[in-house]
């Protein structure tokens, strides 16, 4: 099992319409869920000190049009509303990763934090490429209760696998080549793409043979 934060750029959407009118408004996607007609079920929790709380969901029905809420106390709402699914969440609802939650964290990005199990973290990654949705990977945690991945590297595939990883390569899109990466450690680029594809290929093979039995189970 492993726990992943992401970065994604998702421009249409609500969470970010209302943050950007409401700054001080504490807005967090706690579950999302596929309807038919191409439409998505989200429940949110509202957390703020804004007097005015209707004025909040009034905007975030004008924006979506069907919202259904209930207060915990005067300062913690939850509520659930439906809108149309896009292109950028598309990969998330299609994937079998857990959503813990999703906020807005700047003008450009939301923060996906989601856990899950297998190869699902590759598939939802690589079908956020399929789409062309830019993110970054913040953070990626194994709950695995054997963790040899590193000690299975050579130290220099370790090294370089940490340093492409850290500046960006993995991202979409790359914020590192490959040139910029063999010039820092002084080799030529074919071997640079060796090396990453030994090193990805080690450290998948282990996670998945470490996994495999919660992968059987589910």
């Amino acid at each position: 099992m492993f726990e992943a934060v992401l970065h994604v750029n998702v421009p249409k959407c609500w969470l970010r319409s209302c943050k950007l009118k409401f700054p001080e408004v504490d807005i967090n996607i706690l579950d999302i869920k596929s309807l038919k007609n191409n439409s998505i079920e989200e429940l949110f929790e509202l957390k703020t000190d804004y007097d005015n709380v209707a004025e909040i969901l009034d905007y975030i029905n004008s924006l979506v049009g069907d919202v259904d809420v209930f207060e915990s106390n005067s300062k913690k709402i939850y509520g659930i509303l439906k809108c149309k699914q896009t292109a950028d969440c598309k990969p998330l609802l299609d994937s079998t990763c857990f959503l813990i939650n999703d906020k807005c964290v700047n003008n450009n990005s939301n923060e996906w934090r989601i856990r899950g199990g297998g190869e699902s973290f590759v598939k939802l990654t690589e079908d956020l490429d399929n789409e062309n949705v830019t993110y970054n990977i913040k953070s990626l945690h194994s709950y695995s209760k054997k963790n040899t991945i590193k000690e299975n590297l050579s130290k220099k595939q370790n090294t370089v696998l940490r340093y492409a990883v850290d500046n960006g390569y993995f991202d979409y899109p790359k914020n590192i080549r490959l040139a910029a990466i063999a010039k820092e450690f002084k080799t030529s680029s074919a071997s640079v793409c060796e090396m990453l594809r030994k090193a990805q290929k080690k450290a998948i093979l282990e996670y998945y043979r470490n996994n495999w039995q919660s992968n059987k189970l589910s």
